[in-house]
């Protein structure tokens, strides 16, 4: 899956910081949108694309619309935690993780 490609760990910085946060990847990692609207899935792979390149403020707007969109998906505020976290806005990515939380599903 190409957004799966273009995944990578948000706000791990070096190698050393990646290997301690091996296990949390699947959470640090920016995910695709199932079963949504089509706009939103592609507005989360412009976003992918564009954290991938570097262009966090870009990426930021084509997640906030991909949430938009689909206001249910707890991926997409995944999504959003991530590329906060890779701005290094703590707060944002915090707030966003924890609706993803919300939203997500409950064993």
């Amino acid at each position: 899956d190409r957004i799966q490609a273009l995944s990578s760990t948000c706000g791990a910085g070096t190698k050393e910081a990646r290997q301690q946060e091996a296990g949390l990847t699947h959470v640090f990692a920016l995910h695709p949108l199932a079963d949504e609207e089509p706009e939103a899935v592609r507005a989360t792979q412009r976003g992918a694309r564009l954290l991938h390149e570097g262009r966090i403020e870009e990426s930021l707007r084509e997640l906030h619309d991909a949430r938009q969109l689909a206001p249910r998906s707890c991926c997409a505020c995944s999504n959003l935690g991530c590329a906060y976290q890779a701005k290094n806005d703590d707060s944002a990515a915090l707030y966003w993780y924890r609706e993803a939380q919300r939203l997500g599903p409950h064993d």
